[in-house]
């Protein structure tokens, strides 16, 4: 799975890429003949990838951060905008891209996605909203 650092890869990654990568992985799990699996290897690592991101992610933000991105922005709910709602999605939207675009790309199965969203939370990278 391929996307890009914008607004858009951002709001596809959240309503589907992320649901796709879920359906990979289960399918992958789920099917034991080695023949499906040597062949969709790569596209199995990928979802994880996204999985792994998503994880991270999760760990980066606050509790009112996390209800925005898993009731609104993966689920599609409905809601209102407000001035603490565009901050908190833009809050996300730039741990999202720190995280997914790094400027190293880190091994993330060899870091531990609790300090890596701790990590970001203590650092100041992103804004609290009051």
């Amino acid at each position: 799975m391929h996307f890009r650092n914008n607004e858009t890869d951002f709001w596809n990654w959240c309503r589907h890429y992320l649901r796709r990568a879920k359906s990979i992985v289960r399918t992958y799990d789920k099917i034991g003949s080695a023949d499906f699996r040597i062949k969709n290897i790569r596209q199995h690592h990928e979802a994880k990838e996204v999985l792994e991101q998503y994880e991270i992610l999760k760990y980066s933000l606050t509790e009112e951060q996390k209800q925005l991105l898993e009731k609104l922005l993966i689920k599609n709910g409905c809601f209102s905008y407000d001035i603490r709602t565009f901050n908190n999605i833009d809050v996300i939207m730039k741990n999202w891209s720190r995280i997914c675009f790094p400027k190293h790309k880190p091994k993330l199965k060899s870091i531990d996605k609790k300090e890596i969203g701790k990590s970001i939370k203590d650092k100041g990278y992103i804004m609290e909203c009051h």
